[in-house]
C-alpha cells in the first residue's frame, strides 16, 4: 500500500449510529471510508461499547475529510443545499 493510501485516523465515534452518520456524510462526498472497530463492536454486544470506533480515510483525502466532518459538526451545512442534497430529495 502506498502512503497515499495509507489508511489514517480522523475522528472518533462514540456509538454505530454516530459512525453511520460520518461514513454515508463522507461516502456521499466521494470520500472512501473505513470504521475500524465496527465488526468487534457489533459481534460482542454490550461489551463492544468499549470498543473505539475510529473512522479511517485515506491519507490524500484525510484533510478534506476532516473539514467536511467539522463542517457537519458545526451545522454549517445546509442540509437543502443542492450539493447536499441526498439521493431520494427533489
Amino acid at each position: 500500500m502506498t502512503t497515499e493510501n495509507a489508511l489514517v485516523h480522523v475522528a472518533t465515534a462514540g456509538d454505530t449510529g454516530e459512525a453511520s452518520v460520518m461514513r454515508s456524510y463522507l461516502e456521499h462526498h466521494e470520500v472512501a471510508v473505513f470504521v475500524s472497530g465496527e465488526s468487534s463492536h457489533s459481534v460482542m454486544g454490550m461489551v463492544g461499547g468499549f470498543v473505539e470506533l475510529r473512522i479511517m480515510v485515506p491519507a490524500h483525502q484525510a484533510e478534506q475529510a476532516k473539514k467536511l466532518l467539522a463542517e457537519y459538526e458545526e451545522g454549517s451545512v445546509e442540509a437543502d443545499s443542492p450539493e447536499h442534497r441526498g439521493p431520494f430529495r427533489d
